[in-house]
């Protein structure tokens, strides 16, 4: 009998497999897990195993599963048109088949499906299902799952947690990125604690504006034991201003928004040679000290944006100061327009009241009618100049 660990490799297997074996099984990073649901302790429970980047060329006469004692298979069954016991190879990629398997009941803790199908190959993933399942008592475990070949076999492990009824997760969110920049990775630390009750095991689930993104599974805890991790988001232009990042438990969960620090341009209506209102805002600008100046610039590539009917009615500076709730108007005390020939760079200079608050704690927008757009895509930058200078991205605008 070979047994190979989950991060076998091929030279593993190598070295594993004696000269006169014809056992054939090229493993890369085998990953293996299993999940019980519901996953109590004396539960009756489905077991769905999932092997993933598995390769056994010789053909699998059997699937070998072995629990601790305290698991029973005796409620499982094939007799009789029962279907407990669902066994999915993929052959080729992409390519899965349902084996045909040997009508049996199973007792104890140890269960072996012998497979009569025509094709029993496995080249990558393996789906095990397998109901009515007594769970063992409250712990964690590592049962085993082999495919037995004519001359090998396979075994690897995986991880599974038995809860007891009365333990409660309590979810804390220890640290977090309040304020990222678009395109930058919120990092979320966390701390579980099971505060009540015997020994448990519950996933912990990682939400972004109320959609999973990514769960630590099985985590076993016993009475007055915590457990850190770490969640990662990247975020993207399609966030807005702010996120919701949610860590949870079965019994509790934690919020926290996260500021996106990133400027948007929009372009209404977004049409060629029309005169249109440009909007820039900003959730969480990224500026110390008072703004004195803003500066816009385009890029277009033959015609450059027009400003023959922008007037200071035209812009508009809304920024939010500390203790402001949302953005309130500043006054722009002047203008300036200019076109560089031949490249057709236009720019807008705004100036700010100086005698006015115009620091910023959080959205700023800037908005401004009358402009006259090329007649193609474009693209801008916009300044934010004072003591500090902050210069964003090209936004690229298309039509």
């Amino acid at each position: 009998m070979i047994s190979l660990g989950i991060t076998a490799t091929a030279a593993d297997v190598a070295d594993s497999v004696t000269a006169s074996s014809d056992f054939r099984a090229l493993i890369t990073d085998v990953s293996t897990d299993l999940t019980a649901t519901p996953n109590a302790a004396d539960e009756l429970s489905e077991h769905y195993w999932e092997l993933q980047n598995a390769y056994i060329e010789e053909d699998i006469n059997a699937v070998v599963v072995s629990y601790p004692e305290s698991t029973s298979f005796d409620a499982v069954s094939t007799e009789g048109g029962d279907d407990d016991v669902e066994i999915v190879f993929e052959r080729r990629e992409d390519n899965f088949r349902e084996m045909d398997i040997e009508a049996d009941d199973y007792s104890g803790n140890e269960a072996r499906f012998v497979i009569t199908d025509s094709q029993p190959n496995l080249v990558d993933e393996a789906q095990i299902t397998i109901q009515n399942v007594e769970n063992p008592e409250p712990g964690t475990y590592t049962p085993e799952i082999s495919f037995e070949t004519d001359n090998d076999v396979f075994t690897t492990d995986a991880e599974l947690g038995i809860s007891s009824d009365d333990a409660f997760f309590s979810v804390e969110i220890d640290d977090y990125d309040d304020v990222v920049d678009e395109g930058e990775t919120v990092t979320v630390n966390y701390t579980v604690t099971n505060v009540d009750g015997g020994i448990g095991t519950q996933d912990i689930v990682f939400s972004v504006d109320g959609t999973k993104e990514d769960r630590d599974e099985n985590v076993s805890l016993e009475v007055d034991e915590s457990e850190s991790g770490e969640f990662t988001y990247s975020t993207d232009e399609n966030d807005g201003s702010t996120i919701e990042v949610t860590v949870e438990s079965d019994d509790t969960d934690q919020s926290r928004t996260v500021g996106i620090s990133g400027w948007n341009l929009d372009v209404e209506p977004p049409d060629q040679n029309t005169e249109a209102t440009h909007t820039w805002s900003n959730g969480f600008a990224d500026f110390d000290g008072e703004i004195a100046e803003i500066i816009v610039e385009y890029f277009p590539d033959n015609q450059p944006v027009e400003f023959d009917e922008v007037d200071l009615d035209s812009i508009t500076v809304e920024l939010t100061r500390e203790g402001d709730d949302e953005p309130e108007p500043v006054t722009v005390v002047d203008f300036n327009t200019t076109i560089d020939q031949p490249s057709d760079e236009s720019t807008l200079e705004i100036e700010l009241d100086g005698g006015e608050d115009t620091s910023i704690e959080g959205e700023a927008k800037i908005e401004v009618e009358n402009v006259e757009n090329p007649n193609q895509e474009f693209e801008a930058t916009i300044t934010l100049s004072g003591d500090d200078e902050t210069t964003s991205d090209r936004i690229e605008v298309e039509y």
